[in-house]
């Protein structure tokens, strides 16, 4: 009875061994497909989050794709896959993201509008020019403002530069 017991189990460490070389195989087969996705993704999460993180992050997501495709993988793993890990680096992304998603949209149409108005001004456009182009209050402009500036990493010594630059120029005006 031991020696069965044994056996099942060395029977059972061999398959998971077996099991998880296949998979490391498949991994670097299909790796590509992560770095595709994580080098698109870079250029807008990047200051976020590390693409080392990201490529962590697809490749779990590779690995679940392939534990739920039966038999062996082909091109069409490719294509599932692709918006699988770009689905799991985003929400990793949200999960990381203090704001609620209405608040990023909030933001995000700041931004655009600034760049917008940007365009057709040929300067940065002001507070109550943004108000107006938007159809918001002033408020809700700063809002916006305070909103998205919030959401951006900084370091603690960049942001003490900026603090003093705030009080010289706070200093020049009322002076």
């Amino acid at each position: 009875m031991v020696n069965e017991a044994a056996g099942l189990a060395a029977y059972q460490q061999s398959q998971q061994a077996g099991l998880h070389g296949q998979e490391q195989r498949l991994l670097i087969r299909f790796a590509d497909v992560v770095k595709r996705v994580v080098n698109h993704m870079s250029v807008q999460a990047g200051v976020v989050m590390s693409l080392d993180d990201m490529e962590q992050i697809g490749l779990i997501a590779l690995l679940e794709t392939l534990r739920r495709y039966p038999g062996e993988p082909d091109e069409v793993v490719r294509r599932l896959a692709a918006p699988r890990i770009r689905g799991a680096i985003l929400d990793e992304l949200r999960r990381l993201d203090w704001r609620s998603r209405r608040s990023r949209q909030k933001s995000h149409e700041l931004k655009d509008a600034e760049r917008t108005l940007g365009k057709q001004l040929g300067r940065v456009p002001t507070e109550p020019e943004l108000a107006e182009a938007m159809g918001i209050g002033l408020d809700e402009i700063r809002q916006r403002q305070l909103d998205y500036e919030a959401a951006q990493p900084r370091s603690f010594e960049s942001a003490r530069k900026t603090e003093k630059l705030s009080r010289i120029l706070l200093s020049s005006v009322t002076t």
